[in-house]
């Protein structure tokens, strides 16, 4: 994976993490799998059981995480080491968290009664608001970043 040809191939997938984590993408590609998959075939069983297996997942892979640290390094200033990287994907973490958690609230029997509608609509703002917020917060933290040059980009 440290030559020029590999780089240029799989380095998108595994250039911010740790020698010793290179296939962690693998992981968050089977975290997302488990969950579409939780989503699909628990349809019979409905959405509280749906989100709360997500959410079981979701704080499984969250722990995985925490407990791995999987980013590398950074060695500058604006290089995407570890600091960065590890925060965005926590950040990430807790607002599927908090969205999941929230889509749970909605389905609550009382939260459906009509006379609790602005519940439901107050809750559905803030799970907009709160992804819109994380993608503000990706844009601000990533635009800075000076990317390193592509080994084959010459």
């Amino acid at each position: 994976l440290k030559e020029p040809h590999a780089q240029a191939k799989v380095g998108f997938l595994t250039s911010g993490y740790k020698e010793r984590y290179y296939a962690w993408e693998t992981l968050i590609m089977i975290k997302k799998a488990l969950i579409v998959s939780v989503i699909n075939f628990m349809s019979q069983v409905g959405p509280r059981v749906q989100c709360l297996s997500a959410i079981g997942i979701t704080c499984a892979f969250a722990a995985l995480h925490s407990h791995c640290r999987p980013y590398g390094h950074g060695t500058g200033k604006n290089e995407m080491g570890h600091p960065l990287l590890h925060k965005l994907e926590w950040r990430a973490y807790e607002v599927s968290f908090f969205t999941l958690f929230m889509g749970l609230v909605l389905y609550t029997d009382e939260v459906q009664q009509p006379a609790y509608a602005w519940v439901a609509y107050i809750l559905s703002v803030a799970i907009v608001v709160i992804n819109i917020a994380y993608l503000v917060y990706i844009w601000k933290h990533i635009l800075p970043v000076e990317f390193p040059q592509s080994p084959c980009s010459d």
